[in-house]
């Protein structure tokens, strides 16, 4: 895979041409279904008629999504692959600041409404509730949180995962630094 930066003859990272190109249009599409906004509109237009969500709490949940679409499917991925400095910033933004403001948005029964009724079956089941009823205890949340958190500062997993770009590489990574510390 060759660098865009280098396909036009700069070899720096910080050039003007990546800079100025930080957002991508002709994927603006696949970020807002893969954010799940969508749904979240949707259900939106179904609470109409009901007291709705307060505008701050839609503003909240908004910039949670834009926060994570943009450090995730902007030309920042890109740069935080090459640069430490930015790749911890992008890790704080994806498993910090915006899964906080998404979940202090309160915007879960809004999602639920703009569901497909299929979606909504499968979150309903007993073995779902059931597996969010244990995964959501205080204990169990805070040990998968700050375990997750550790998982990707073991060098072996994050070296894998910052030089494959499809991100079969992180879970042989995971695995060979189990294997090793075992």
């Amino acid at each position: 895979m060759t660098c865009p930066a280098r396909q036009h003859g700069q070899s720096n990272l910080a050039s003007p041409e990546l800079a100025f190109r930080l957002v991508n249009p002709k994927h603006a599409a696949r970020r807002r279904r893969a954010a799940g906004a969508p749904w979240f509109f949707r259900g939106l237009a179904r609470e109409a008629s009901e007291a709705g969500l307060p505008a701050c709490r839609i503003a909240t949940f908004l910039c949670g999504i834009a926060a994570i679409s943009a450090v995730l499917q902007t030309h920042f991925d890109y740069m935080a692959q090459h640069m430490f400095f930015l790749n911890r910033v992008q890790h704080v933004v994806m498993h910090h600041l915006g899964p906080f403001l998404i979940a202090i948005s309160g915007a879960g029964s809004t999602l639920r409404r703009g569901m497909p009724d299929a979606a909504r079956r499968v979150i309903g089941a007993r073995p779902v509730t059931t597996v969010m009823g244990v995964v959501q205890q205080p204990a169990i949340a805070v040990l998968l949180f700050v375990g997750l958190f550790y998982l990707w500062l073991v060098p072996a997993i994050h070296f894998r995962a910052m030089l494959d770009p499809d991100g079969s590489g992180a879970a042989r990574g995971a695995g060979a630094a189990i294997l090793r510390r075992n």
